[in-house]
Parts: structure tokens; sequence; C-alpha cells
């Protein structure tokens, strides 16, 4: 199920971001990562609105059309066919500055890999990661996850705040969200509703 969505941006901490909203409400923030962008949550979108009001929240990269993004995509969910998504994911990163935004943050240092303090437009961000949540979070995590093996997360509940849960999506890859959307989307919906 898809719906109708609205598109807009905002500036915060002076970089510009794309967004997708539906529906009025409290704010959830539904984020995404690299290499996707916020139309691979439209699927759960159109139906979380009757809940909230939902904005989703190198050269390398930019060659061949961005063919690098079909390879991440293809090992990250193998089996899903991304054409939408990915022609998605091209028309957010076209422009220069908004690929900088998005590659700099997976630039930046990991929280707890190095001593020094992190500076710049995304120390904030690294604070954050460095801490334990204190809301309960319903983290999801397909079992076919080409780019964060499973194995790699199995204790991921226990760094997160008391109430909190993780569920896997067996036969999801990464990008579970688009592969499933109404498997995750009850999941989410039940989740929001409890």
């Amino acid at each position: 199920m898809t719906g109708r969505l609205g598109a807009r941006s905002v500036t915060a901490n002076g970089l510009r971001f794309g967004l997708l909203e539906a529906g009025s409400g409290p704010l959830a923030l539904c984020l995404h990562g690299f290499p996707d962008s916020a139309h691979t949550w439209r699927h759960l979108l159109p139906v979380l609105s009757f809940f909230l009001k939902t904005p989703l929240a190198d050269p390398v990269l930019a060659a061949d059309d961005m063919a690098f993004l079909h390879l991440l995509w293809q090992d990250w969910s193998p089996g899903y066919g991304a054409g939408e998504d990915l022609h998605n994911v091209k028309q957010c990163l076209r422009d220069e500055r908004n690929l900088a935004a998005a590659i700099g943050y997976y630039r930046s240092e990991e929280p707890g890999l190095y001593p020094s303090v992190a500076d710049g437009p995304y120390a904030a961000d690294q604070a954050a990661l460095a801490t334990a949540p204190s809301q309960p979070t319903l983290y999801l995590h397909g079992s076919r996850d080409g780019c964060i093996d499973l194995a790699l997360v199995k204790d991921a509940e226990r760094h997160l705040a008391p109430g909190s849960r993780m569920e896997v999506a067996e036969g999801a890859g990464h990008f579970l969200q688009v592969e499933q959307p109404a498997a995750v989307n009850a999941r989410i919906l039940a989740w929001v509703g409890a």
C-alpha cells in the first residue's frame, strides 16, 4: 500500500535535508541510511500516518550512473529487485551536496573506536550513538542482511533501553521495509499501538 506523500525540506545544523511526510499528529522520524532514500519508507508512511505525522525525518559513487549503489543493494538485500528504490536514491543523491552529506556521516569516526572526541557537523550524532537510548525501541533486522550480519547484532536488545525489543524479519535483507512492507508495517504498528 502506498499513498500520497508530501515532499519538502528542512534545515538543521546548517544542513538541508529532504523529507517525505504523511498524516498529522505526533511526530515520528523514519530514518534511512546509505544507500537508500526516504522513499524506502513509502509503504509504511501511509499506514503509520493514521497514528502519526511522519517525515523521514565522490566520484566512485557518482561514476557510471551510481552503479556502485546497484552493487550495494544487491549485496545488502539479495534477491530484491530495487529498481524503483535505486531510481529514488539516485534522484536524492544527484546533487553533490546531498551526496556529500549522505556520505559524510559514514566517513566520521565510529563512536568508541578511537579515544578522540568527535567534532564537526556529526559530533552530536556520534555522542548520541555512544549512549543507549532512553526510550523503549523496536529494533528490526533482516535475517539475510548483507550489510550487517545478524550474528553481529544478536545481542542488540541488551544495549537498548528497558522495554525494548529486537525482532528478526526472516528472509529479509538490509532494506526490509521495502522487501517485506506488510510484515514490517504490521510489526511497527503493533509496537506503536501497544
